[in-house]
């Protein structure tokens, strides 16, 4: 019998010096849930059920402004703990990941950075998520990050029978922990619920699936 020693970096949903991956279709809160995650392990503060090892996080943004980052952190902050001031860094990113790794790489040793998020995978790697090449360069130049612990937002396939992250196969393949989210909205509500369903655990069991809320005042 062998015993699991999975370690996390927020248990039990991202696991610990390893890209995991959230894929889903597009406006369901995956933006949101993230910069969730890296304000609990910034902080740190258990919350719902999730445990955080503290550390450092940094966002790497291609799909916003910081203003909106920043904005969208300190909402959520004033909601978990009533304070503002979100403890992450933030990156406005252009170019794809690959190209810009050394100074990437830079800011994470600056910062002493232990969580990476990553929005979104497509822009990314050049706008060619479908592209094994592209791809494939994209984790190589992660795994030039020696062990960090990475998030990936990533959009979801509309045509396949069995919804996948959209790409390449690799997005799936290269990544250690890969989650489906869904959401549940009424039309003109102000609760968001969204669910992680777990696709694929390579350094442990799969989880059961994870519920939350979000009320919006």
């Amino acid at each position: 019998e062998i015993a699991e020693r999975v370690k996390w970096r927020l248990d039990p949903v991202l696991v610990e010096g390893h890209p995991n991956l959230i894929y889903g279709p597009g406006g369901i809160g995956k933006s949101l849930l993230a910069t969730y995650f890296g304000l609990l392990i910034g902080l740190p503060l258990p919350h719902n059920n999730l445990n955080p090892e503290p550390g450092n996080v940094l966002i790497l943004d291609w799909e916003f402004s910081g203003e909106e980052t920043q904005e969208r952190a300190d909402r959520l902050l004033k909601g978990i703990a009533g304070i503002t001031g979100a403890p992450v860094y933030y990156r406005f990113c252009w170019r794809p990941f690959a190209d810009d790794i050394e100074e990437i790489r830079r800011s994470v040793q600056e910062h002493d950075i232990n969580l990476i998020v990553i929005d979104s995978a497509g822009p990314a790697c050049a706008g060619m998520p479908e592209s094994a090449e592209a791809t494939l360069r994209f984790f190589n130049a992660f795994r030039a990050l020696h062990g960090k612990t990475g998030l990936i937002i990533a959009h979801e396939a509309k045509n396949a029978a069995e919804k996948s992250p959209f790409g390449s196969v690799y997005w799936t393949n290269m990544s250690r922990n890969v989650y489906k989210m869904q959401k549940d909205q009424d039309m003109e509500s102000n609760t968001l619920n969204v669910s992680l369903v777990h696709k694929k655990a390579n350094t442990g069991r799969l989880q059961r699936p994870l519920a939350l809320q979000f009320d919006f005042d």
